[in-house]
């Protein structure tokens, strides 16, 4: 048994999908907050409770129940804007929320003698800005500059602390900019999908020229579930190898929407707007993905080009009538 927190969640859902594929038995523990819907596991085999990661008991009992071989933890609370409003409900969701997991697998493994591998979902965000030179490693010092990253660094310190103190078995994976089907519309690609159907213009903050490596979700599920089942500890960077500015997709994703819908080019990116910079925007993210691909045999392999269009055509799906 394999349990999942945060799988209702956008990466979680499609980790969950595809270790069912495989035929693993999979468990959902999720709060089902604004961003989680069971809808995107629903047909998928799976047991589910509706859970809080914070409070140890919960989870405990959710161990208990299952006793899972696996836990892979992806609950989080994950918008930067968000952060800055309201810091200490991250901090609760991410950092809380992490040690919940982390003491109640303690309390299992003293209970049953049992020891469960913990997959620990964290972020690129974590480095702070990449202002050039060479991609980051692994062993680049963790730099946040905001309160959603500084709650994923803390929740990192703290499974490196657990499996340091009390042996926890543990891989931490640090992704790139996930995209693709089903992302809740806050984040720049399904945002600017659900204004472009609506008839609102693309908008960009600042002039558009923050990076991003862009990792098609289902390429992420794939790190994920390697790093879950298998044995190496420690971190892990699961990049994009797609390093666009928000300029360069936001213009993509016009281009091809107006391709899929008989459009002449042009059309959707004609009424662009520029917003003022966005507070806490990180310059740019660029990591090394030497490791994985070395120890693991892992490198992505949808281009963003094919990534967006596909993206675009299942958001088309979901609006009936695209104006």
């Amino acid at each position: 048994m394999i349990l999942v927190t945060g799988g209702c969640g956008f990466i979680g859902s499609h980790l969950v999908r595809l270790l069912a594929s495989f035929g693993h038995d999979v468990a959902v523990f999720d709060l089902l907050t604004y961003a989680g819907s069971r809808a995107r596991i629903e047909g998928v085999p799976h047991r589910f409770v509706q859970g809080d990661v914070c409070e140890v008991s919960q989870v405990l009992e959710a161990l208990r129940y299952w006793q899972p071989t696996h836990v892979a933890h992806l609950a989080a609370e994950t918008h930067v804007t968000a952060s800055i409003d309201q810091p200490a409900r991250f901090l609760r969701a991410n950092a809380q929320g992490t040690l919940g997991v982390l003491e109640a697998m303690r309390a299992w493994r003293a209970e049953s003698g049992r020891t469960v591998r913990l997959l620990h979902v964290s972020t690129d965000e974590v480095y702070g800005s990449h202002y050039g030179g060479a991609p980051w490693t692994e062993l680049q010092p963790l730099a946040p500059t905001n309160p959603y990253s500084a709650s994923k660094a803390a929740a990192e310190q703290l499974v490196s602390g657990w499996a340091g103190m009390y042996g926890q078995d543990a891989v931490v994976a640090r992704c790139a900019n996930n995209y693709g089907p089903g992302q809740y519309p806050e984040k720049l690609i399904p945002l600017t999908l659900h204004r472009l159907l609506r008839g609102e213009c693309p908008r960009l903050h600042g002039d558009g020229s923050h990076k991003r490596e862009w990792l098609w979700v289902g390429d992420c599920a794939g790190a994920l579930m390697g790093l879950l089942l298998g044995e190496r500890r420690g971190v892990f960077n699961v990049p994009g190898r797609m390093l666009a500015s928000n300029l360069t997709v936001v213009w993509q994703l016009c281009d091809l929407l107006d391709a899929e819908l008989g459009r002449a080019r042009g059309t959707s990116w004609g009424n662009r707007q520029f917003d003022a910079p966005r507070q806490g925007d990180d310059v740019a993210y660029c990591m090394d993905g030497a490791k994985i691909a070395v120890q693991q045999g892992w490198t992505p392999t949808v281009g963003l080009e094919t990534g967006l269009r596909d993206t675009v055509r299942w958001h088309i799906q979901q609006s009936p009538v695209p104006v």
